[in-house]
């Protein structure tokens, strides 16, 4: 059974937790900033054209707009650098400073946001997406633009609404079949099968029925517009958590590096889970183990990872793991 947070894991988790938004308000930016900057004309000539992928590539999110999730999450990997600190004995912390210039904290920075810029703007999950609307887009009947429409949103002021930016191929299939089941009149179904939908539309929803007539297609696309803020929303804050607990885990696991470089000390890490409502069995089972740091935690399917949040570990050991390492330091004394 996994034990009470100690007082290192519940600084560090409210260390974590504070980074979290910065992250979140990052990517929304990006997904906002990409959505005003669609060319519509030339959205449409390529699903006339059937091109797909030159679709999911004016809808892509550009690196340059990424910069500010870029700093967020190297923000994220500063703040448990500093961490580290509090496993040091007392003084230490007078006598070190983090350095996130350090080459290997600089490489980690920079293989991590490439890898979350890449997932973020994969092409071919942005086909996938265009197709999806493509595809639910012919068989409602409707036009190119009003499918371009649907992946860009429409325009209020200066600003796009409603579209796909920022939801994965998921995310974005589920969306369509949303509107499918509503254009289709079959609202009964549609409040079964998707309860995180936005609710303001089950009023929309229950006035056409007692109205006794269909849902305009105003109304549909009203509810659906919600439903997708609502899942960029739920993706954004996902995003996070995940980004900005495993960078602010390997910014302390190298904060320990840097003090054990600087005072020629030695450390152990402990798995700490961290209770959680749907926990894991094997990180359940290696709560309580200790080992040297850079040494591994060994787990039955094979997995090898350093610390918890450990990238090595894959989506299987770290999507939504709020599991952290509790460090000891030891300083030899100097006569």
């Amino acid at each position: 059974m996994a034990r009470t947070p100690s007082g290192q894991s519940r600084r560090l988790n409210a260390l974590i937790r504070q980074q979290v938004k910065p992250v979140r308000d990052a990517f929304t930016l990006a997904i906002q900033q990409a959505a005003g900057l669609v060319d519509e004309a030339a959205l449409i000539r390529a699903l006339e054209r059937q091109d797909l992928r030159r679709a999911a590539e004016i809808l892509r999110l550009d690196d340059a707009l990424l910069a500010p999730l870029r700093e967020a999450i190297r923000g994220a990997y500063v703040v448990g650098g500093q961490a580290a600190a509090q496993a040091a004995p007392a003084g230490v912390s007078a006598l070190w400073a983090f350095d996130p210039g350090n080459p290997r904290a600089a490489a980690w920075v920079s293989r991590m946001t490439a890898d979350l810029i890449q997932g973020v703007g994969d092409i071919e999950d942005g086909v996938r997406k265009v197709q999806s609307v493509v595809e639910a887009g012919l068989r409602d009947g409707r036009s190119h633009k009003s499918m371009a429409r649907e992946l860009s949103g429409r325009r209020v002021g200066r600003k796009r609404v409603g579209g796909v930016i920022g939801l994965d191929a998921q995310q974005t299939d589920a969306i369509m079949r949303q509107r499918s089941y509503l254009l289709n009149g079959d609202t009964k179904e549609y409040l079964r099968r998707y309860t995180s939908r936005d609710k303001n539309g089950d009023r929309t929803i229950a006035k056409a029925l007692k109205e006794g007539r269909p849902l305009t297609r105003r109304e549909i696309d009203g509810i659906i517009e919600a439903n997708k803020a609502k899942a960029i929303g739920a993706r954004a804050r996902r995003i996070a958590k995940n980004e900005a607990h495993q960078a602010a885990l390997a910014g302390q696991n190298e904060g320990i590096e840097q003090i054990k470089a600087r005072f020629g000390a030695t450390a152990t890490i402990r798995w700490q889970h961290n209770l959680s409502q749907n926990p894991r069995d094997d990180h359940v089972e290696m709560d309580g183990t200790i080992i040297e740091q850079g040494q591994d935690f060994v787990f039955p399917d094979g997995t090898r990872m350093k610390y918890p949040g450990d990238r090595a570990g894959g989506p299987v050991h770290n999507i939504g793991c709020r599991c952290v390492g509790i460090y000891r330091i030891k300083v030899p004394k100097v006569d």
